[in-house]
């Protein structure tokens, strides 16, 4: 696991300081350590790292490479890539330990996590998705912090390493942070994704910038939306940055959906199966109460 944590100052609006990525491993082997318990190992990039290799960025928020996030992915050739500081720069690991290596010389990626409505963008999640060809793609997701109440950033990359323009992806009712996308197949995407409100108590709409929602009283929930991937760029935009129109429900969306909703029904009655035969066991075993009408 890799998490970013800040110098704060303590106050109920957070002035947050240096960012470092510290990184942990679980002491449990296999698939049972997913639950821990954890161990840190240290810093794997950051400005205040003690192992010159993994020393890197800057402390203040406002330089191009303050550091505040990382979701590594892997590469073809096995080696990891993550975006890092505000301007996003590649960096190339060969383990989530680090170090990770951010050339200066190295073009920068803040136009590919950028879109035409949001000068300001965070927390690029990278995902693989098959194109109808067979070919893998990898596909960036992020916060389009000063456009939320409409929807989120996209960039797509052949590669991993050259990516495309950011472009704007419409999503009803709006989108926080955007957690990563979930390959469905057949041409489909599940994004799992926050909302975050000013007021938890009225959850009807979100700001139009994620920064007004910074108060004592905001809250996010985690949602889910299903959508109908396409591959062609939208008209007359050459691969540039553009709006990225919804498309209209597919016939596959449709059908995804209600085998969707299917095994959720199933899988409730299932559940409430187990209930019922486990509340008549424990009607059965109450002194002198009556059997009539129970079945199992």
């Amino acid at each position: 696991v890799l998490y970013v944590s800040y110098v704060c100052d303590g106050t109920w609006l957070v002035a947050a300081g240096g960012g470092n990525i510290f990184g942990a491993r679980s002491a449990t082997p296999g698939p049972g350590g997913i639950e821990g318990p954890y161990e840190t190992y240290g810093i794997v990039i950051g400005p205040n790292a003690t192992v010159p290799s993994k020393r890197w960025g800057h402390e203040e928020h406002s330089a191009p490479d303050y550091v505040m996030a990382i979701d590594p992915f892997p590469l073809p050739n096995g080696s990891l890539a993550a975006f890092v500081g505000e301007d996003h720069y590649l960096a190339l690991a060969e383990s989530a330990a680090g170090p990770w290596r951010v050339s200066r010389s190295q073009a920068r990626h803040d136009v590919a996590i950028s879109t035409p409505t949001s000068a300001y963008n965070e927390n690029p999640v990278v995902t693989e998705l098959r194109r109808p060809s067979g070919e893998r793609i990898f596909v960036a997701v992020f916060d389009s912090v000063q456009n939320e109440h409409q929807g989120f950033g996209m960039s797509w990359s052949e590669d991993g390493i050259r990516w495309r323009p950011g472009v704007d992806v419409p999503l009803p009712g709006g989108c926080r942070t955007p957690l990563g996308l979930i390959d469905e197949g057949d041409g489909l995407a599940t994004l799992l994704f926050t909302r975050r409100f000013a007021d938890c108590h009225n959850q009807t709409q979100l700001p139009g910038n994620g920064a007004d929602a910074i108060s004592p009283a905001s809250c996010a929930n985690v949602y889910a939306a299903t959508v109908s991937v396409g591959w062609q760029p939208p008209p007359g935009t050459s691969g540039a940055n553009g709006a990225v129109g919804a498309e209209d429900v597919s016939t596959k969306l449709a059908a995804h959906l209600e085998a969707q909703r299917e095994r959720a029904i199933r899988a409730r009655l299932a559940a409430l199966e187990l209930e019922r035969a486990a509340l008549e066991q424990e009607l059965r075993q109450l002194p002198g109460a009556s059997t009539r009408g129970l079945h199992v």
